[in-house]
């Protein structure tokens, strides 16, 4: 398979006075799919799915989060999600591409759903990898969600707290050990660690903006459109929970275990089971119905 047009071409926007990149792949005339990468990642994690998308009928806008890739770095003042989304709502606006669907990988999933909760017209379906959003367990009526928020929230406090003293290592393992397991430098590939040392920069004003930022149930329950949830069989438990209290929140969500062709319990936006998931999820809610409701 051939890399689509425009794949590899850092297209720029400006909001404000800095500055915004991303890439475009596929027909411009197609229906457009936006893809927000993870924390401490970039856009490059997307290009085997906007291939993928490409060949499929679709145009792919791959974005590169303000703090990574060729986005403007972060201030040191708080970056609380409705600034993350309405960067993507000026890319989205620069592209032409308007409704878009949305493709998020962790944070990346926060970020979309941070974009339909701003502008719902803007979103044609939501397709989420492992959702970063643990402070929906705030409301959760599980006393046991409640308990796994509450004990991210004081992780990631300590790790915005680290991060603002420019301790940017001790931040890491403060917001990582927990997902990933103590030693998780050790069991990493080398451009992931890469990106993440690269990127690091950016957790103060996002660990600290993302404070109080919790989505209320009544806003989620507000966002009519298709969506998709996927997790692994084996996630962390905050992940585990938080994907299926959004899957339950949310009005047409279909959550899904997916069991990764490399690594059965982590996905990544380049694995080929993940690619067809979303891919065939995206088809089916151009040309058929949306996804049962997951409850």
């Amino acid at each position: 398979m051939s890399a689509p047009a425009g794949l590899g071409t850092t297209r720029f926007v400006p909001r404000g006075t800095t500055r915004l990149t991303y890439e475009a792949a596929g027909d411009p005339d197609a229906p457009a799919v936006a893809m927000f990468h993870g924390l401490l990642a970039d856009r490059a994690v997307w290009r085997a799915m906007a291939t993928a998308l490409a060949d499929r009928g679709f145009r792919a806008l791959l974005i590169d989060a303000r703090g990574h890739g060729s986005s403007a770095a972060l201030s040191t003042r708080p970056y609380p999600p409705t600034e993350l989304a309405a960067d993507a709502l000026a890319i989205l606006d620069h592209a032409g591409a308007n409704p878009a669907h949305l493709v998020g990988d962790g944070w990346g999933a926060a970020i979309a759903i941070a974009v339909a909760r701003m502008s719902p017209e803007h979103v044609r379906s939501l397709a989420l990898m492992q959702p970063d959003l643990p402070g929906i367990l705030a409301s959760d009526p599980d006393p046991a969600g409640r308990w796994a928020w509450q004990t991210t929230r004081e992780g990631r406090s300590a790790a915005a707290t680290a991060a603002g003293k420019g301790m940017t290592d001790r931040a890491l393992d403060l917001l990582l050990d927990p997902r990933l397991g103590p030693g998780w430098r050790a069991r990493m590939d080398r451009p992931r660690l890469a990106a993440i040392k690269r990127y690091g920069g950016a957790l103060g004003p996002i660990l600290t903006g993302a404070e109080g930022q919790e989505p209320a149930p009544e806003i989620l329950a507000a966002l009519t459109m298709p969506a998709l949830i996927l997790r692994a069989p084996h996630p962390p438990e905050v992940d585990a929970r938080a994907a299926a209290r959004l899957a339950a929140l949310l009005p047409a969500a279909a959550l899904a275990d997916l069991t990764a062709s490399r690594a059965p319990d982590a996905l990544a936006p380049d694995d080929p089971a993940v690619i067809a998931a979303v891919a065939a999820f995206l088809v089916e809610d151009r040309h058929g119905p949306s996804p049962t409701p997951s409850r």
